[in-house]
């Protein structure tokens, strides 16, 4: 749980602040070119991104494949349950995949910063909305 806390945290702020030196260096150098700039060249905050995400998308489904073996174990449902998670992913994917466009184009740009908030903001609720269950499972 705390190391999904962690990288859920590292992984939204490495990504601002990425995305916030990127906007700032290619508007003040090269306001001409679309982003990212050919000129920058700091991408190691977006790899640390990456593998913050990682991290959190390995403990998520490891804590999701723990519940789904834990608490329906005994109703002889575990492939139902497992079935109902991957479904449950597939519907949270698309919505993903859906929203991702319009909030992170901006007539050929990346992100700017109302778009990039809107989306962390949106990422972050929704892995605090997961805490209730957390706690729940974890009584």
């Amino acid at each position: 749980m705390t190391l999904a806390g962690a990288a859920a945290l590292g992984a939204l702020l490495t990504t601002w602040y990425g995305n916030k030196k990127l906007v700032d260096f290619c508007e003040a150098n090269h306001p001409e070119q679309t982003m990212p700039c050919e000129a920058f060249d700091e991408y190691a905050l977006f790899f640390a991104a990456a593998a913050c995400y990682g991290v959190l998308d390995c403990t998520f489904h490891t804590f999701t494949g723990a519940v789904c073996g834990q608490c329906f174990h005994f109703t002889h449902n575990t492939v139902d349950a497992f079935a109902l998670k991957w479904t449950l992913f597939g519907a949270g994917a698309t919505l993903g995949f859906a929203i991702s466009s319009p909030l992170s184009i901006e007539d050929g740009k990346t992100a700017n910063e109302w778009q990039l908030a809107t989306e962390l903001s949106i990422t972050g609720a929704m892995a605090l909305l997961g805490v209730p269950g957390v706690l729940l499972f974890l009584k």
